[in-house]
């Protein structure tokens, strides 16, 4: 009964970063210039491709951490080596820029149609640039929405979707990551603000308008 129940298999490789890219590339939306490492000698690409620092994220979610900064190759390659139960590893080019700077915009969609949706940011995370975010707000940001509006073309999808930019020190807009088939981390906040993601989740599954 849940919203993307027809979905299924679209939302598994949506959920695996390295899928990313080729979406963002589909509609034009920037994305880090990114490199998957399988193993440690896979640095060496890295390095080649690549310029420090460099953020490492798991492929998959739900692993033992969420991103780590490096700033020189033998970081990296330690880093690497020391996650090897998280392989593949998604390894990109840092975008500069303070917490501030990192938006999100959370929408409903059905079979690809937007329903519902709002833009905010984030004031802080724990730990600074890296984690969770720890206070956010809404924002119209109208850069936000248009590059949202943009990349949602691109996911054909149901249910719940929160997208996360960053602007950098030039004022354009990267694509960082995608929460699908769940809500948000911060969901109290759009809750909070009449944008009851659970409870549209709750009518849609019981046929309702």
């Amino acid at each position: 009964v849940l919203s993307w129940h027809d979905c299924r298999d679209e939302i598994a490789k949506i959920i695996q970063k390295g899928c990313l890219p080729a979406y963002c590339d589909s509609v034009g939306v920037r994305y880090p210039k990114t490199a998957i490492v399988q193993s440690d000698s896979d640095v060496d690409g890295c390095v080649e491709s690549l310029a420090f620092p460099m953020l490492v994220k798991p492929n998959k979610p739900a692993s033992s951490f969420k991103t780590h900064i490096c700033s020189n190759e033998a970081e990296l390659l330690s880093f690497v080596k020391a996650e090897s139960s998280n392989w593949p590893l998604v390894v990109q080019e840092w975008i500069d820029g303070p917490d501030t700077n990192l938006y999100f915009y959370n929408c409903f969609l059905v079979r690809g149609k937007e329903y519902f949706g709002m833009p905010g940011r984030k004031v802080r995370a724990s730990p600074p640039s890296l984690g969770r975010a720890t206070v956010t707000e809404t924002d119209e940001d109208p850069g936000v929405y248009e590059v949202s509006q943009k990349l949602l073309k691109a996911f054909q999808i149901s249910g719940p979707v929160a997208l996360e930019f960053k602007k950098d020190n030039h004022g354009q807009y990267w694509f960082i990551e995608a929460n699908v088939g769940r809500t948000e981390f911060c969901v109290d906040l759009p809750i909070q603000a009449g944008f009851n993601i659970p409870h549209i989740e709750f009518e849609y599954a019981l046929g309702r308008s």
